[in-house]
């Protein structure tokens, strides 16, 4: 995994055809630009950052700053909402997000789903 704190990227060296970019809010995939919104972009890195493995929904409350108010953690439902609208965003390519029940989010091929 990657993190350039000059541009704000973020790549796993696992999935080189992915990338975040913390500065302008996109996700680059395949050569497609998908634009998100500013806490969906920081756990969008979260679960590049953790591919292949699963990330928590502990550490996307600690690896996602963007998401606290007043230093504390957004609700579980806000969580998922924000889920639900990077899947929109990222339908049709070539990764899926998946839910691991009871551990967390996990992004994967695809094909393997």
């Amino acid at each position: 995994m990657t993190r350039c704190v000059h541009c704000g990227s973020v790549q796993n060296r696992l999935l080189p055809e992915m990338r975040v970019d913390l500065l302008s809010n996109e996700l680059i995939a395949d050569g497609t630009i998908t634009r998100l919104r500013g806490q969906e972009v920081e756990i969008m890195a979260v679960l590049l950052e953790a591919f292949p493995n699963t990330a928590s929904r502990p550490a996307i409350d600690i690896l996602a700053p963007g998401r606290a108010v007043n230093g504390n953690s957004v609700s579980r439902p806000a969580l998922d909402v924000h889920i639900c609208r990077i899947r929109r965003a990222i339908e049709g390519g070539r990764f899926v997000i998946v839910t691991e029940r009871g551990m967390g989010f996990r992004l994967e091929s695809a094909s393997d789903s």
